[in-house]
Formats: C-alpha cells, sequence, structure tokens
C-alpha cells in the first residue's frame, strides 16, 4: 500500500467500505443526519442539501420526528429514528450501497463530481458495459429519491455514451 495521498477519484472503492470527505465530518451540526448504506457505511450529511435535491427527503424531514426513519423500503417512513451514536443526528437506513451514495451524493455537494465506473478522467466513457454496470444503481436512487437534475444528468450521459460507443 502506497502511503501517498491520491484523489478519491483515483482510488478504487475499498473492499471494506469507508465514508470520503465530506460525508464524513463528525462536527455535524444539529442540521445534519446520517444516512446509513445497505453495507453499514454512515454518511453525515445536511438536510438542506438533501431536501433542496430530493422531493422525498424533504416530505420526510417535514414528518414528526417520532415517523422519521428506514427511508430505503420503497420510501416507506415508519418508526422511530436510530439514535446517533454521538447523540445528535438521527440515522436512516437506507438499501442503498455506500458505493451508490458516494456518487449520489457527491452529485449534490459543492465539491468535484464524482469520476463514473468506466469513465477516463475527462469524462470520456472508455468501457461502456462498466460504465452502465455501474451507472444503473445511481441511477435507480435518482429516481427512486426524484433527484430530478442528477436523473437527468444520467440519463444524458447514457445517451451520449451510446452515441459515443455506435
Amino acid at each position: 500500500y502506497n502511503d501517498v495521498a491520491r484523489s478519491p477519484f483515483e482510488t478504487p472503492m475499498p473492499v471494506s467500505p469507508t465514508v470520503l470527505s465530506p460525508f464524513d465530518d463528525f462536527s455535524l451540526p444539529s442540521g445534519g443526519v446520517i444516512i446509513k448504506s445497505s453495507d453499514g457505511v454512515e454518511f453525515k450529511v445536511y438536510k438542506n442539501i438533501l431536501a433542496l435535491a430530493s422531493p422525498v427527503f424533504r416530505d420526510m424531514f417535514m414528518l414528526p420526528q417520532a415517523s422519521v426513519s428506514d427511508v430505503g423500503n420503497g420510501g416507506d417512513a415508519k418508526g422511530k429514528p436510530e439514535d446517533a451514536a454521538d447523540g445528535g443526528s438521527d440515522i436512516i437506513t437506507v438499501t442503498e450501497s455506500s458505493q451508490t451514495l458516494q456518487v449520489l451524493l457527491r452529485f449534490l455537494y459543492p465539491v468535484l463530481p464524482p469520476t463514473l465506473n468506466g469513465t477516463s478522467s475527462d469524462g470520456t466513457i472508455k468501457d461502456a458495459k462498466a460504465f452502465v454496470d455501474g451507472i444503473q444503481p445511481v441511477l435507480a436512487a435518482s429516481m427512486k429519491y426524484e433527484m430530478t437534475l442528477v436523473t437527468k444528468f444520467l440519463c444524458k450521459k447514457l445517451i451520449d455514451g451510446a452515441e459515443e460507443t455506435l
């Protein structure tokens, strides 16, 4: 293993998933929530960013606190929120993997966009199958949470990729 710091876009997803900045902020203020992936990785995010990007999350955050939980099961919110270990933010468990959430959330935050599987650093598709396989769960999640801008971007990328590879 090389100890030289690398860009998170150059490093493949580790076998034991970890969350990358900015979703690892342990000083998340009271306006935050933790999204817990299906493989147990916790993403510390701001409610206002999720609410602006997703009417599903916006509506969920407007529910009484006692009903916010487990949005990943078909979008149904039920039960009491799981308490975070730090005693602060609520934890919302979703069905998406940490790899899918890492890509999806990077589209929402004011950070460099993710490099999608099967693409080069300039965004050109170099492996169509890897690209489609990688984008599919992210596109499904963007549609599930009604993240219109992300969905439109990914659909355009798919169409552009089809044109490039034909």
